[in-house]
């Protein structure tokens, strides 16, 4: 067995417990969030103040929702920040399987996320059907 399986094998284990899957979800999110909201607005070249501006936060505000440690979201805060980068915020359930197996890529290009008027998905005659309130099926016919 090799290193990296050996780490899955471990990891599996300690998804066992119930308080460890709990707070490897927490902190996935936590950091998550975080690192992203930061990745977002510096792909925007803004500072913390004009993130801050758009969301209608205090600049204080914005700084804490970029550290990892915070992680004191809520629902309509989350979708003041998506409002203010103009794009989507998804929040599902999954199953612990789908999470863990996904590989936590924290670089920048993994996090960065287009805004409404850049997003291809909705060019041409997509934005017309989101504008008339059809909307396209992403991804149909491609």
């Amino acid at each position: 067995m090799n290193v990296y399986e050996a780490k899955q094998v471990a990891h599996k284990e300690r998804l066992g417990s119930k308080a460890f899957r709990d707070a490897y979800v927490e902190k996935h999110l936590h950091t998550w969030i975080a690192y992203q909201i930061r990745t977002i607005r510096e792909q925007r070249q803004w500072s913390q103040a004009e993130l801050a501006q758009r969301a209608n936060k205090p600049q204080s505000v914005v700084s804490r929702f970029e550290n990892p440690d915070y992680g004191r979201f809520t629902l309509r805060t989350l979708m003041d920040v998506a409002s203010a980068f103009d794009v989507a915020l998804l929040v599902k359930f999954v199953p612990f399987s789908e999470l863990a197996g996904r590989n936590l890529d924290l670089s920048p290009a993994a996090m960065q996320v287009v805004e409404f008027v850049h997003d291809h998905g909705f060019s041409g005659e997509g934005r017309q059907d989101v504008r008339s309130g059809r909307f396209p099926v992403l991804g149909a016919g491609a």
